[in-house]
């Protein structure tokens, strides 16, 4: 298998889930793939507006792999620098996400 079919391949292995991820959040659903949501106990659940979290959650997905991708063409062309500023700016978005969804009290009904 030449070098560029394998990047490919293993370009749509990973990006594919991400997408279809993302697809499934923003319409609302998929609120059992969000952490800690299968532990917690029915009251907890109740306290929660998991269609608004799930949606959120969607447009952090999406964020997260625009910035993967664009890191991913740094390293393609090999710039050192944007791959560098993809990477902050990923994890800056996963990282924030997590916390606004958290914390922040409009995701609570």
């Amino acid at each position: 298998m030449s070098g560029h079919l394998l990047h490919l391949l293993v370009t749509v292995v990973v990006y594919f889930p991400m997408i279809v991820l993302t697809v499934l959040f923003l319409r609302g659903k998929g609120e059992g793939l969000l952490s800690g949501f299968n532990t917690m106990s029915q009251e907890k659940r109740a306290k929660y507006n998991m269609e608004a979290i799930c949606r959120f959650m969607g447009y952090v997905m999406m964020l997260s792999i625009f910035f993967f991708a664009l890191g991913h063409v740094g390293v393609l062309i090999g710039t050192t620098w944007l791959t560098v500023g993809a990477s902050v700016l990923f994890t800056v978005t996963v990282l924030g996400g997590h916390s606004i969804a958290r914390y922040d009290k409009r995701f609570r009904k």
